[in-house]
């Protein structure tokens, strides 16, 4: 059981996100953002800096300083940023904390036998 609880945890803390369409301006260095380019690129950065015409940040699969991205805002076609889903979330933990204690009665149940008695045969 305390497997369980450690994956549940582990669940909670990283949540589910997904990706929501944002405007440029909107963005702060502490998101996430993925970019889509006019050519079809598309990366998903950290530390995002907007500085007149030109979009900078950090890779985020690659988070090294040659992992750099520049961007000219002129050709950036999509900026979308990764926001926590709570409800999903939410949905997420109370879904595997019933799996998790419906497998837990399931194997007492079996070393028990029904209703504790032993085997019924």
């Amino acid at each position: 059981m305390n497997r369980t609880l450690r994956v549940l945890a582990c669940v909670a803390l990283t949540g589910c996100y997904a990706y929501q369409l944002a405007p440029l301006a909107s963005i702060q260095p502490k998101n996430q953002v993925r970019v889509t380019a006019r050519d079809g690129r598309r990366v998903e950065l950290s530390g995002v800096t907007v500085a007149a015409d030109t979009l900078r940040g950090l890779e985020v699969w690659r988070p090294s300083r040659d992992s750099v991205v520049v961007v000219a805002v002129a050709d950036v076609t999509r900026v979308e940023v990764r926001r926590l889903q709570p409800v999903v979330t939410v949905v997420t933990i109370v879904g595997l904390s019933a799996l998790a204690a419906f497998a837990y009665a399931a194997i007492m149940v079996s070393r028990e036998g029904v209703l504790g008695g032993g085997s019924i045969f």
